[in-house]
């Protein structure tokens, strides 16, 4: 079982990909969901008016109260791994990011980003700066 989060983000991708409006996903949702998900999305689904509230619902029964600082003190722990290339460090942290309910600014980003990747980088990707993701990848 995946986790809210990366349910709720794949299914966002499939959207897009797939050209869905948030008003079809909503009324043809119970076909992605099982289990507990499933029976809780059946019991709300009649007072509920669309998608976007129905993931706040979903947010605020399967989440823990403290998601943000549980998620936020894994992006703080996480190092980038000694044969981890930085594309895809990079790309997991911005995942992880993603994920935040309370969003952090691509600054404060990118400022975690470079406290935490792997020494022995190159010189010139430190004396870049960094401005922006397209620098570290």
């Amino acid at each position: 079982s995946i986790s809210l989060s990366a349910f709720l983000e794949r299914v966002n991708e499939l959207q897009v990909s797939r050209n869905v409006s948030d008003e079809q996903l909503f009324f043809e949702c119970l076909d992605l969901f099982t289990g507990n998900a499933l029976v809780y999305v059946r019991s709300i689904r009649k007072d509920v008016c669309s998608w976007s509230e129905l993931v706040n619902l979903l947010k605020l029964q399967f989440q823990p109260t403290d998601y943000d600082e549980r998620l936020f003190e894994e992006i703080r722990r996480r190092t980038q791994g000694v044969t981890e290339p930085m594309g895809i460090y990079v790309a997991i942290m911005r995942t992880l990011f993603s994920r935040l309910n309370e969003k952090l600014s691509e600054e404060k980003q990118l400022k975690i980003l470079r406290k935490k990747y792997r020494s022995g980088l190159s010189d010139s990707v430190r004396v870049n700066g960094n401005k922006d993701y397209r620098r570290f990848s």
